[in-house]
């Protein structure tokens, strides 16, 4: 099973030449994954409260403009039951 997000792309998040900058790239990726989690009835709160905290994405994703060139990326998000 695979969850994905879509995350609205804004201007300033882009350089001269049209690409994501890779900080924002893996802010998409955070976002996505804290989706994820809502999406399947995990709370943030349950985990804060239980000692469990955010640790940020793994570093090395695509900036791409995402599929066909739409300018949507596809951020990484869950991939599996979490």
């Amino acid at each position: 099973m695979t969850f994905s997000v879509r995350i609205a792309v804004r201007g300033y998040e882009l350089d001269s030449q049209g690409r994501i900058n890779s900080a924002v790239y893996h802010q998409y990726g955070d976002h996505a994954r804290w989706e994820c989690l809502r999406a399947a009835g995990i709370s943030v709160d349950n985990m804060l409260g239980a000692g469990i905290g955010p640790r940020s994405a793994r570093p090395g994703g695509s900036t791409s403009k995402g599929p066909a060139g739409t300018g949507r990326p596809r951020a990484p998000g869950c991939t599996g039951s979490p």
